[in-house]
């Protein structure tokens, strides 16, 4: 699952809230952390996650937690990629893409300039199951989803986690 949206719009909430339900769901979610906003999210929610500070690193660890069985939850795919485009990074971006799709997983992307789409869309979207942008309107926010239905749920975001109206 790819979700993706602008700044600001409860990706990192919902990958938070997908982390937190997979556990107690019986699951082994590990939760990747490409950009400090996440970090301090964790933090706050005491949130156990993974740094990611370099994109070798986000595809070794990715690698090995689905080599483990665990389900992988990348918070932001594309971080690395936005600041430092090109063809190594579009390559590692469609690899993390592949794998996700093939062994389960979610990964958020974000935004950004008014774009429609993720920086790195040619190599995140064609491999995604489910595709759902995020996006904020008067103090609501709402998925909509792309890929494979199209349909729009609205959340607000509380203390204690995710509110669904």
């Amino acid at each position: 699952m790819l979700v993706y949206g602008e700044a600001g719009t409860g990706k990192t909430h919902i990958a938070l809230e997908a982390y937190k339900t997979l556990i107690e769901l019986g699951g082994s979610p590990r939760l990747l952390a490409t950009e400090p906003g996440t970090t301090l999210l964790a933090r706050e929610t005491n949130t156990p996650y993974i740094e990611v500070l370099s994109m070798d690193k986000l595809v070794i660890e990715t690698t090995r937690i689905v080599a483990e069985g665990g389900y992988p939850i990348i918070d932001s795919i594309n971080w690395h990629y936005r600041s430092s485009p090109g063809p190594r990074l579009g390559k590692q971006l469609a690899y993390l893409s592949a794998l996700l799709r093939e062994a389960g997983g979610l990964a958020t992307a974000q935004v950004s300039g008014g774009e429609a789409e993720p920086s790195g869309a040619p190599y995140i979207l064609p491999w995604a199951h489910v595709i759902v942008r995020t996006y904020r309107r008067k103090g609501v926010f709402y998925l909509e989803f792309q890929k494979p239905v199209r349909r729009i749920l609205g959340f607000r975001i509380r203390e204690e986690g995710i509110e669904w109206i």
